[in-house]
Formats: C-alpha cells, sequence, structure tokens
C-alpha cells in the first residue's frame, strides 16, 4: 500500500511528480484494517477530524494534514497492532515530505514562511485566491515575471 502511494506522488511515467496521495492513503487507512478483521478507527478518525475542518474552515489541506497525523495516533491508543501504527505513521511521513518538495519559489519570501505555508495550506503562499488564479510559470517566464 505504502508502494502505491510513493508510486502516485512519484510516478516514473511522469518525471517523479504526480500527486498529493491524499486519497491514495485514505483508501490504504481504510482498507488494511478491514482485510486484517480490525475496526478502522484510523479512517474513522481521518473522516472526522477532515470534515469537522473542512467544515470549520472551509478549506482541505490543513484538515487532510491532521486526519492523517489523527490515524496512527488513533490505532496506537485503540490497542491496534503496533505494525499498522509504524504503517500510518510512514503515511504521515510520506505527505508531509511530498508537502514540503521544493518547487520554484518567489525570491522575496523566507525559506520558514515557505515551508509553513506548503505544510500547512499545501502551497507557497497564504492566499488561496491568489494562488488559484496566478498565471503558469511559461507565461511568467515570457513575460520576464519570475516572481
Amino acid at each position: 500500500g505504502i508502494a502505491a502511494v510513493l508510486g502516485h506522488n512519484w510516478s516514473v511515467f511522469l518525471k517523479f511528480s504526480g500527486g498529493r496521495g491524499l486519497w491514495t492513503s485514505a483508501g490504504l487507512i481504510l482498507f488494511v484494517p478491514l482485510i486484517n478483521g480490525l475496526v478502522p478507527w484510523g479512517v474513522i478518525t481521518f473522516v472526522a477530524i477532515a470534515l469537522s475542518g473542512l467544515i470549520i474552515w472551509h478549506s482541505s489541506p490543513l484538515p487532510a494534514l491532521l486526519g492523517v497525523a489523527g490515524a496512527p495516533v488513533t490505532t496506537a491508543l485503540t490497542s491496534q497492532p503496533t505494525a499498522l501504527s509504524l504503517g500510518f505513521l510512514v503515511l504521515l511521513l510520506i505527505m508531509v515530505i511530498k508537502r514540503l518538495q521544493p518547487s520554484t519559489l518567489p525570491e522575496t519570501m523566507q525559506n520558514k514562511k515557505l515551508l509553513l505555508n506548503r505544510l500547512l495550506f499545501d502551497r507557497d503562499i497564504r492566499d488561496r485566491k491568489v494562488w488559484m488564479y496566478r498565471k503558469p510559470a511559461d507565461e511568467r517566464k515570457q513575460e520576464g515575471d519570475l516572481s
């Protein structure tokens, strides 16, 4: 399952780029306990945190991260196998690495602020509308604006 998440995030067919692996991870958090005859407390926690965060903040990146972070904690607290908790912890680590993966960054931004924005909001800047409606990098290069 972890190989599927890694393959989704860093696909060899896309020159080691790809998605964020959130729903692949969510499927893994759901089905691994079920096929082993366990109650999927990790997915119950994930869904509860993600949905409540989505309702409260009207945003999905931070609640999704918190939901994935809640899965290993819940499985450890409910006396489920340690291997399951460690597997969910690896999924969280993969998600954090993917979010912090370098991309083109603005010259004027501080590294700490940039990393915090990437970790919490899954984008380089805090303002979602500006991020969603920015020009593609190819258009900025043609205009000479690389910020």
